[in-house]
């Protein structure tokens, strides 16, 4: 039996060294899975509704006041230490919007001048945020607006004339 044994003894060392081996060579390799994808967003259009308007304004009898135009309300108001100085009677003020339209429910961000030049005048802009999300959801189109206002400053020397500019805003897709 001593010879069973041992043959026994070998055959199973034998087993467990295929096992090993075996063993071994299954965890040489390994595979995974990544999957991809892609949000395809529509394409993202931006149009001004309506121009930033100081109207007519009468410029001080002594010093310099500044004309503003709120982004939000697009009401004017008048600030600084000059004398006089008024919007004209009957002139109105306006505000400028700009409207975002694009794949709706998504981060956008709108880009605004600091400053614009209105010929011999320096418009300084403001603005209502520069970022918004569009209204509605993926799918489907959604819009935004954008509200620029400013401020103007005026003095007793500023020549009669119109000053006129643009305000180039761009918008993109956060």
């Amino acid at each position: 039996m001593t010879s069973c044994r041992k043959i026994l003894l070998v055959g199973v060392t034998a087993i467990s060294a295929m096992a090993a081996v075996s063993s071994a060579l299954a965890q040489s390799s390994a595979s995974a899975t990544a999957s991809g994808s892609v949000t395809v967003f529509g394409t993202l259009a931006l149009v001004s509704q309506s121009n930033l308007s100081f109207g007519s304004v009468l410029k001080p009898s002594a010093g310099s006041r500044t004309f503003t135009i709120d982004p939000t309300t697009g009401a004017g108001s008048i600030s600084g230490g000059g004398t006089g100085g008024s919007y004209a009677s009957g002139s109105s003020q306006t505000r400028a919007v700009f409207r975002a339209t694009g794949e709706g429910g998504q981060a956008i961000t709108f880009t605004v001048p600091a400053t614009v030049s209105l010929g011999t005048l320096t418009l300084t802009t403001s603005n209502t945020g520069t970022g918004a999300n569009l209204s509605g959801s993926l799918g489907g189109s959604g819009t935004a607006d954008l509200g620029v206002g400013g401020s103007v400053d005026i003095s007793n020397s500023t020549a009669s004339d119109t000053y006129n500019g643009n305000i180039v805003v761009s918008v993109a897709y956060n």
